[in-house]
């Protein structure tokens, strides 16, 4: 059958995955990679399909899973591109080199479990499997434990050592943070619910998910149920909340990014249809009394908390397609839930969640706002435009966390990119850093840029300079590598620390070195007899200095009698500097000064103005 389709030449408007059912679509996809010898020099016997999409260009992307000696690698993977015809255009590479290793246990699948559980019981039944795992450059055979303790709010992934029976790694996998319903955050709103002899059940048989009620507890739950179907009642308000929120998560990630349900078939399903069906994807509300937490468990479904303390029930919009991007990050890249690459799960839950509410309530200054509605001051729990705005997250890569906390600072560096996401979508600069000025492009663009870099090119170990190579790969796939949305891509990621930007320099360039070799010690007037507009406009400047260097720069404007001063760029201690001044007609002129006259520093400067 392989060779019969390879014989078939597709004309260029014929793409050759239209007439082809899935597992042939695989194949030819497989024929590809093998034909491509490169393969980072492993032979395609050593990769195993994981998954593989056809998406909206028509472009098609195979994810391979790195295996040794018929064991899975950790963290191993091959993502190939393909084009409409079936040819290899570019691989991102996250193998793991160079491995030896004897991968014949000596410590059986129940001694490990043990190992892993303490003995305890679990809640729902736990998954292993055998594996290989490199850690700090050595190479092990491992028992890789997913245990379920959502009794105690716990999902730990274990790896134990499959010779020695010792504990390897452990990581925290708890990804946290037509009728009618009353809900607490959306007013009344329509929802579907499936009807069973006279009774209504809170489960949507169109986009096949189901909403159930914990009623205070972590070991069980029961359906939400009415008899006319206008779920209205006392207790309901929870569930409508959750059961609403699915549909708007389901309706964004179908009709806006052409992705059905949470893993892209429409599952994964947990609790089996009311009506006899398949089973559908679950989500739990007041899971557990006083709990301020909501939180993806894999597997099983989205749970939602009922409050306590600062916090109202965990069941608002943004709140929930948070959690349902979990599962759609673990459908493709399946992040390693520690350091940057459980940053970047956080960050795509947090950006794609925003992007969701958005399609359900549109453009407001809220929708930057994660969790406005929970929290009883009315502030929030994160801020994409302001991440510090928290007191704890981070919004620069100059203030990476780095320490053990928060799984290596998940929720806290996730700000990083969270603000980069903010920039290019809405435009401006850096809340703090200033930087390039970004020229946003919408949250349109900007959430299909976010979820085709997510889908085709990240992997479980990637890490922030990954992102954002894929933020920009998946610009340039759907505008182009000379577009407007390539450059807002580039000048945010700059703008947070995170490579060059664009450095598109309209008007008029500066190199120079400060001190002045002249003896004007240090200062300088790029322009001595200043600039004249004829009309309005945003008049940018962009300074950088080396590392050492105290930089300030300042810009007047001439009143009819003296030089007025009408905004600066003088940020304590700092080498670079911005201004972004929306200015009337008229005459300007820019000073630039180092503080410290004993440090020599080569300046450059990047200047626009309106004409």
């Amino acid at each position: 059958m392989l060779l019969a389709l390879l014989a078939c030449t597709p004309t260029e408007t014929n793409p050759v995955w239209w007439d082809l059912d899935e597992a042939e679509q695989v194949e030819v996809a497989l024929a590809g990679a093998r034909i491509d010898v490169a393969l980072s020099g492993m032979g395609i016997d050593q990769v195993s399909p994981r998954r593989f999409d056809v998406d909206e260009l028509d472009q098609a992307t195979l994810r391979l899973e790195q295996t040794y000696d018929g064991l899975r690698v950790v963290e191993g993977e091959l993502i190939v591109h393909l084009d409409a015809q079936g040819e290899v255009v570019g691989m991102n590479d996250y193998l793991v080199p160079d491995i030896v290793l004897d991968t014949r246990p000596l410590v059986g699948p129940d001694e490990a479990m043990a190992a892993a559980s303490g003995g305890e019981a679990q809640t729902h039944a736990p998954r292993q499997e055998l594996v290989v795992l490199r850690i700090d450059g050595q190479d092990h055979v491992a028992w890789e434990t997913q245990l379920y303790r959502l009794d105690i709010h716990s999902m730990p992934l274990v790896y134990v050592d499959a010779k020695s029976g010792e504990e390897l790694r452990r990581i925290e996998n708890l990804r946290t943070a037509k009728g009618t319903g009353t809900s607490n955050y959306s007013g009344t709103v329509e929802i579907k619910s499936t009807k069973v002899d006279t009774t209504f059940y809170l489960e949507d048989p169109q986009r096949q998910f189901g909403t159930y009620d914990c009623e205070g507890t972590t070991t069980g739950a029961s359906y939400v149920t009415d008899s006319d179907k206008h779920f209205e009642q006392s207790g309901d308000e929870e569930a409508v909340d959750v059961h609403y929120a699915m549909s708007a998560a389901w309706d964004y990630y179908l009709w806006d990014l052409n992705h059905f349900g949470i893993d892209g078939s429409g599952g994964p399903g947990y609790v089996g249809s009311v009506d006899g069906g398949p089973s559908v994807i679950s989500a739990f509300v007041n899971y557990d009394t006083n709990y301020a937490n909501a939180f993806w468990s894999s597997g099983v479904g989205l749970f939602f908390g009922d409050g306590g303390g600062s916090y109202n029930d965990l069941t608002s919009l943004d709140i929930v397609a948070h959690e349902y991007t979990h599962g759609v990050t673990e459908s493709f890249a399946n992040f390693t839930y520690s350091g940057q690459s459980g940053a970047l799960d956080e960050s795509y839950a947090d950006v794609l969640g925003a992007m969701a509410e958005r399609y359900a309530d549109g453009d407001s200054d809220d929708i930057w706002i994660m969790g406005e509605d929970v929290v009883t001051s009315g502030d929030g729990i994160r801020f994409l435009d302001d991440p510090t705005a928290d007191g704890v997250s981070r919004s620069h890569m100059d203030d990476e966390y780095t320490g053990s906390a928060d799984n290596g600072g998940v929720h806290l560096n996730s700000g990083i990119l969270n603000h980069a996401f903010y920039m290019m979508s809405e435009g401006g600069q850096h809340v703090d850093y200033g930087g390039a000025s970004v020229t946003g492009m919408g949250g349109d663009a900007a959430g299909a840029i976010a979820f085709r870099s997510l889908k085709k090119y990240m992997s479980a170990s990637s890490d922030f300079e990954d992102a954002r190579i894929a933020y920009l790969d998946a610009a340039q796939d759907l505008y182009g590598a000379d577009s407007d949305e390539y450059a807002a891509v580039q000048d945010a990621f700059s703008n947070v620390g995170l490579g060059d930007a664009a450095s598109v320099c309209s008007n008029h360039a500066l190199t120079a070195e400060l001190p002045r070799q002249n003896g004007v010690a240090n200062r300088i007037y790029p322009h001595p007899q200043g600039y004249t507009t004829t009309s309005a406009g945003t008049h940018s400047y962009s300074l950088t200095g080396d590392d050492a260097a105290d930089l300030d720069m300042f810009l007047y404007k001439w009143n009819g009698t003296f030089w007025a001063k009408v905004d600066k760029g003088n940020t304590t201690g700092t080498s670079t500097e911005t201004i972004s001044y929306s200015g009337d007609a008229g005459q300007y002129r820019l000073w630039i000064r180092m503080k410290d006259s004993s440090v020599t520093t080569d300046v450059e400067m990047c200047a626009d103005w309106p004409t």
